[in-house]
């Protein structure tokens, strides 16, 4: 063992002395020995190189699959669009017969956005009539909390009715406790 970790460093030396003279020529060889990133191959006309790079296959996958999904989504709805352009087009405006109400879905032109107005979306009828039953709730709570305002006031005012600011008494011990302090004022007044 000893013997060969003495050789180790000659042999060393040796190789890339062996390496430095069979490529003297060549300017990326010595590149190659100190870095080791480019890798040089056979051929005639100068020297073919390979340099390492990361790999690229996660990202062709990537790209791949993302251009596969989206023409699996996007082929049907362009079809669908053009099926529906071709046989059933524009919408025209005609007069609206008597008696008749139209639905909200029908003042649309196009056949795709009478589709979606149908199916999709809320008449803005409904929308205003939903918009005055909340208007209508928070009038009918102001005026509820204005109504409760006035009765707590009056009450406040004239302190009559058992609610809020009644604060129940008991009458027994108050005409007992008004007896004593009678007694007590008989006993010690100065005017007798």
């Amino acid at each position: 063992m000893g013997v060969l970790s003495c050789l180790r460093p000659s042999i060393v030396r040796g190789t890339k002395q062996i390496i430095s003279l069979s490529t003297k020529h060549n300017a990326l060889a010595t590149k190659t020995l100190q870095s080791g990133i480019v890798r040089q191959m056979g051929g005639g006309g100068g020297p073919p190189t390979m340099i390492k790079t990361a790999s690229r296959s996660v990202y062709n996958t990537l790209k791949d699959e993302f251009h596969f999904f989206f023409w699996v989504g996007a082929i049907p709805c362009i079809l669908i669009v053009a099926a529906f352009n071709i046989f059933g087009g524009q919408g025209e405006l005609t007069d609206i017969p008597e008696g008749y109400q139209p639905h909200h879905w029908e003042y649309e032109k196009h056949p795709i956005r009478r589709f979606i107005a149908k199916h999709f979306t809320v008449p803005m009828e409904k929308v205003y009539e939903q918009n005055l039953h909340y208007q209508w709730m928070d009038n009918a709570k102001n005026d509820q909390r204005i109504l409760a305002r006035k009765i707590r006031a009056m009450m406040r005012e004239n302190q009559d009715y058992k609610a809020w600011y009644y604060i129940p008494v008991d009458v027994k011990g108050k005409e007992e406790a008004a007896g004593h302090r009678r007694a007590f004022e008989k006993r010690h007044s100065y005017t007798e």
